[in-house]
């Protein structure tokens, strides 16, 4: 979440419950898909060992930089530890990722890139301000 003053990282659990896990008023947050927060890690399944790789992996990448673009997250989610291509049927692919940058006037844009099961991957870019007022057909995502 983020708004003109800060960008926050919350996780989210059962029976409402949350945690903060980072929070800058300058700077970046990010995530993979396994619970962070002390208090939610009972709720993490399965072998977390390729999502702790990834978030390793992410954090290396956010740590060469000040400030990041568009092209710099196609870079860093093109790499084959974060974006897994499912070589089998059965194996694990990456399904979206996305990146959302918040500029310090209060506009912001969403990168979104998709790659649903027998689909072409699709990239997509939204000003967040067309998202939220309704301007923006999902319907036509994929």
């Amino acid at each position: 979440m983020s708004d003109p003053k800060e960008v926050a990282c919350i996780e989210f659990g059962n029976n409402s419950t949350y945690d903060i896990v980072s929070r800058t008023n300058s700077g970046v947050t990010f995530h993979t898909n396994h619970y962070l927060a002390q208090e939610l890690t009972a709720l993490n399944q399965g072998n977390l060992a390729n999502s702790q790789k990834r978030y390793t992996k992410i954090q290396g990448f956010l740590q060469t930089k000040l400030q990041y673009d568009i092209a710099d997250f196609r870079t860093y989610s093109d790499d084959p530890t974060l974006w897994r291509i499912g070589r089998t049927p059965t194996s694990v692919c990456t399904l979206a990722s996305f990146m959302i940058r918040q500029f310090p006037d209060g506009q912001g844009t969403l990168y979104l890139k998709m790659a649903n099961p027998g689909k072409a991957v699709k990239e997509y870019e939204f000003l967040l301000a067309d998202l939220f007022a309704g301007q923006v057909d999902l319907a036509q995502v994929e």
